[in-house]
C-alpha cells in the first residue's frame, strides 16, 4: 500500500458544528443493534487501508460510544513486495493513537483469495481468543456488501449466498460498518484527517473483486437502472430475512425425520421423502452440517439419489471418511472409524461434459468414465 494522508491526527471531537453525519449514525447503529456491549474488549482487524482504519478511529475517538477495551490486529499475507511497510505503518499508526496492536504473517504466501481469506481470519480468531475479545470488528461496508452479492450471483449462489455478509457471526466477528458507503468513509476521513494505506493490488481487475467493483459496478450505476446499488443491497436483506425465517422453521421440519441416539445420527427415509425436493436438499445440508460435513451442490445430489434409490443394506462413502447407510426406512450417518463391508459408493455425473470418477459395487471399486458422442458420421 502506498501512504496517503499521514499525520498524527485523529484526536477529532463530534460536535454540532463538525458537519459530519457519520459520526453520529455509527453511534446510534451500535446503540440501536446493541453490536458492542459497555465493558466488551473489542479486537479491529487493522490492514491500514481506509475502511479498517476509518473503524479504528471511530472507535478509538469518537465520544459517545459504549466504554470499551481497544486492540488491533495485523495480517500479513506477504503477497506484495511491499507488505512489510503495511506492517511497520500500522505499528506506528497504532503507537500514536494508543491503541496495544497484535500482528502476524502467513509461512507460506496464499496462491488464491480464498486461501488468504481463511490464513487471515484463521490469525485474527486466534488473536480474538487470546486476547479474550468480546468480539472481532471489520471494516466491512455497504459497497462491500454490494460487490460479494453480485460476486456470488454470477458464481450461481443460493439463497443463502444472496443474503451477502452478515451483519455479525460466531464467535462474535462483527461488522459495524455495513450499512455505511465507501464514499461516507472517504468523507469522513478527509474531514477528521484520518491517515489511511492504499493497496495498488485494488486496481487489479485480474481479481474477480477487483473487476466487480471497476468494471461492473460503474456501469450499473451509468446505466439506465437508477438505485442499482440500493437494489442489491436491498436484495441482500430480504434474503437474509428468509434465511432466518428457514431457520427458525427447521426444528419442526427435522422433527420426526431426524434422530439422535448416543451421538448417533438416524434419518426416517419415508417422512424425509414425503418433503418436496427443495426441502429435501436443504434438509439433507443441514443435517450434515451439524455433523461437520459440507455437501456442497455435487455432494447433496449424491446422497440424496442414494436416499431416494439406495437399497436396504447399502450404504454411501462421505468426505472425511464418514458414510450413510440404509437399513429398511432409516438411513444412518456412519463416522470414519465405522467400518462397512457392504460400501456403495454412488456416482453422480454433474454435468454433460467429459469427465471420470470412482464406483463402488459390491466391495468393488471401478473407474468409470464419460462424455459425449456426436451424431453418426459427424
Amino acid at each position: 500500500m502506498s501512504r496517503a494522508g499521514v499525520g498524527r491526527s485523529g484526536m477529532t471531537r463530534f460536535g454540532a458544528g463538525s458537519g459530519d453525519s457519520l459520526a453520529p449514525r455509527f453511534a446510534e447503529h451500535l446503540q440501536e443493534r446493541g453490536l458492542i456491549q459497555p465493558g466488551d474488549k473489542v479486537l479491529v482487524a487493522l490492514s491500514g487501508g481506509l475502511d479498517s482504519t476509518v473503524l479504528l478511529h471511530l472507535l478509538r475517538f469518537m465520544s459517545g460510544l459504549p466504554r470499551q477495551t481497544l486492540c488491533a490486529a495485523h495480517f500479513d499475507h506477504e503477497m506484495r513486495a511491499d507488505s512489510p511497510d503495511d506492517l511497520h505503518w500500522v505499528r506506528g499508526l497504532c503507537r500514536a493513537w494508543g491503541v496495544d496492536l497484535r500482528t502476524g504473517r502467513v509461512v507460506h504466501p496464499p496462491t488464491s483469495e480464498d486461501q488468504a481469506r481463511e490464513e487471515r481470519y484463521a490469525f485474527l480468531l486466534n488473536a480474538m481468543a487470546e486476547e479474550g475479545a468480546a468480539c472481532l470488528v471489520t471494516g466491512h461496508h455497504a459497497d462491500d456488501q454490494v460487490e460479494t452479492v453480485l460476486f456470488r450471483v454470477l458464481r450461481g449462489t443460493g439463497l443463502r449466498g444472496l443474503a451477502g455478509i452478515p451483519e455479525s457471526r460466531p464467535p462474535g466477528i462483527t461488522r459495524p460498518l455495513l450499512p455505511f458507503s465507501k464514499r461516507e468513509l472517504l468523507v469522513y476521513a478527509k474531514r477528521n484527517r484520518v491517515p489511511h494505506r492504499v493497496d495498488p493490488t485494488n486496481r487489479d481487475t485480474t481479481y474477480s473483486r477487483n473487476f466487480i467493483r471497476h468494471d461492473i459496478l460503474p456501469i450499473l450505476d451509468e446505466g439506465p437502472i437508477p438505485g442499482a446499488r440500493d437494489a442489491v443491497r436491498r436484495l441482500a436483506r430480504i434474503a437474509g430475512e428468509n434465511e432466518e425465517a428457514w431457520k427458525s422453521l427447521l426444528p419442526e421440519l427435522l422433527e420426526g425425520v431426524r434422530k439422535t441416539e448416543k451421538d448417533v445420527v438416524f434419518i426416517v427415509r419415508s417422512g424425509f421423502l414425503a418433503y418436496h425436493p427443495a426441502l429435501q436438499n436443504r434438509l439433507m445440508r443441514e443435517i450434515f452440517r451439524e455433523s461437520g460435513i459440507d455437501l456442497g451442490e455435487v455432494g447433496t445430489r449424491g446422497v440424496l439419489e442414494f436416499t431416494r434409490t439406495g437399497e436396504s443394506g447399502r450404504s454411501y462413502s462421505l468426505p472425511g471418511g464418514f458414510r450413510l447407510s440404509r437399513e429398511f426406512d432409516v438411513l444412518r450417518l456412519h463416522r470414519p472409524d465405522e467400518g462397512d463391508s457392504s460400501e456403495t459408493r454412488v456416482l453422480v455425473v454433474p454435468d454433460l461434459e467429459a469427465g471420470s470418477g470412482l464406483l463402488r459395487l459390491g466391495g468393488k471399486e471401478l473407474e468409470i468414465t464419460w462424455g459425449t458422442v456426436g451424431p453418426a458420421g459427424s
